[in-house]
């Protein structure tokens, strides 16, 4: 069977797309935005699919579809699709969605940097659509991406069934989409699945309660590591925790400028540098390290230079972070998402929801907090065909079963939930991946790549209770970057 990986962006307006390279070109990254705008500015949106040669050795495409399916009048959204083509040895390709998370987040930068990791794990076997589209907002009787794409290659759109890999936010659409559409199920290969039920009722206290057990696993592989490997290494775990939560205490009663980086350092930018470290150990585990060993000394010194701190910039705050776009339909789809659920009327109601999420995580609990305010205002409501009811989610059969991923601890989508949701779907299965981070792409395992292939080649699923062995002590990576998947999601939910 030979497959092909497409990416799927919104392009609204000027069309914004989204690619994938099978190889990243040498300089890759958040600049080629640009060029992807003009790449699909040229191509002519279609109600059809209607590929066309772009970027390397991909086929591009923007497809027209209704921004309501019940309701026409309202219009059309155009959709950038970008596919990487599969082995041409295989014959016969099926086409898999990807779905990096977010909620919002943009496949570009998963896709451009993200594609070796992606083919390591889900094979060159099929094609893969990394997509915007959101597969729970359509209608059960017009479940559009896995028809078109079998219209496409001249097969029933009335018998198609959507193959899947959603990671973070991600699992949340797929479980839906299974809720909803239970014979339609190809393959759903969920990774790191948040509690839905949390999740819809817009209190997401639930996603953080392993945000601090994370932080901990720093102190202690650092410790294990050693200095050489550490350099905020002490001669034991406490002495290690002891320091790290005098700098946190000192950055909550004080500012500094940087003179050269031009703005303010305070404690929020430093719990957003931990929480992005504590995503992705294996990139930033030894930055993170390095960056409080600086941080300590500068403090002692009362820092003012941004030189000071050399690793700032790889855990810098106010970057991508803040991107406007992303940030801003993170809250629009989860506050639409969670339909006026969660009910911050009053100011002593987020008092409590603040001290409520402070209790779970110190670390990430007041970021969190902040969030749940972004909706109490908004007025915005999905139409009532597109709004999930948590409490009945799940289904006694589905086509074909499910398989859930999570590692062991991680930071905004805990293991907990996973557990939860594979039982809400019947016959479907956990595999437990070893290891730290956000999603099961924080870490390496053979094991992992061969029960996923083997998933997808016949449907086939692991024991019951099933452990893959993760790749150790993060700090071993020190000095190899590797490519992260899914876009880093800050203080906010998935």
């Amino acid at each position: 069977m030979r497959s092909s990986i497409l990416a799927v962006g919104v392009a609204l307006g000027a069309g914004l797309g989204v690619f994938a390279s099978p190889t990243p070109p040498p300089e890759s990254g958040f600049d080629e935005r640009s060029e992807m705008r003009d790449v699909f500015k040229k191509l002519k949106a279609s109600a059809n699919t209607d590929w066309q040669p772009c970027h390397y050795w991909f086929q591009c495409m923007v497809l027209r579809m209704p921004l309501d399916h019940d309701d026409s009048s309202l219009g059309t959204v155009a959709i950038g699709f970008v596919k990487s083509p599969a082995d041409e040895k295989s014959k016969d390709p099926q086409d898999i969605l990807f779905n990096p998370g977010g909620p919002g987040a943009s496949g570009i930068e998963v896709m451009v940097d993200g594609i070796d990791a992606i083919r390591q794990r889900l094979g060159w076997e099929h094609n893969i659509e990394s997509s915007a589209i959101d597969v729970l907002k359509l209608r059960p009787d017009e479940i559009r991406p896995p028809e078109w794409l079998a219209q496409s290659k001249g097969e029933d759109p009335s018998t198609s069934q959507l193959w899947y890999y959603g990671a973070s936010y991600g699992p949340i659409l797929g479980a839906a989409f299974a809720d909803r559409c239970p014979r339609r199920v190809g393959r759903l290969i969920l990774d790191s699945v948040p509690d839905a039920e949390a999740y819809f009722s817009g209190d997401w206290t639930a996603n953080i309660v392993d945000a601090d057990r994370d932080l901990e696993e720093f102190f202690s592989l650092c410790q294990e590591a050693g200095p050489s490997s550490c350099k905020f290494w002490d001669h034991s775990v406490s002495r290690i925790k002891q320091r790290f939560n005098a700098i946190n205490a000192k950055l909550a009663t004080w500012t500094t400028h940087i003179e050269n980086g031009g703005y303010f350092f305070n404690s929020r930018d430093f719990r957003q540098s931990v929480s992005k470290a504590i995503h992705d150990p294996k990139n930033y585990f030894s930055t993170l390290a390095s960056f409080l060993a600086d941080l300590e000394r500068a403090i002692q010194r009362g820092f003012r230079e941004r030189d000071e701190i050399e690793s700032l910039d790889e855990l810098n705050p106010r970057g991508l972070l803040y991107d406007g776009l992303d940030f801003e339909a993170r809250f629009f789809i989860a506050c639409t998402d969670a339909d006026g659920r969660h009910n911050l009327s009053s100011f002593n109601d987020f008092i409590i929801h603040v001290n409520t999420e402070y209790n779970t995580s110190r670390y990430m609990g007041e970021g969190l907090a902040s969030a749940a305010a972004m909706c109490r205002h908004m007025s915005i409501r999905a139409p009532r065909s597109q709004v999930v009811y948590p409490e009945r989610l799940g289904v006694n059969t589905t086509a074909n079963p499910i398989l859930f991923l999570s590692i062991s601890i991680d930071p905004v989508t805990p293991i907990q939930g996973a557990r939860k949701m594979t039982k809400k779907f019947r016959g479907s299965r956990l595999l437990e991946q070893q290891g730290i981070g956000h999603t099961t792409f924080s870490g390496d395992s053979p094991c992992t790549e061969d029960v996923v292939q083997r998933y997808l080649k016949n449907a086939s699923l692991p024991p019951e209770v099933f452990i893959c062995r993760g790749d150790g002590n993060p700090f071993r990576w020190s000095g190899v970057r590797r490519t992260t998947l899914v876009g880093f999601p800050g203080v906010s939910f998935v």
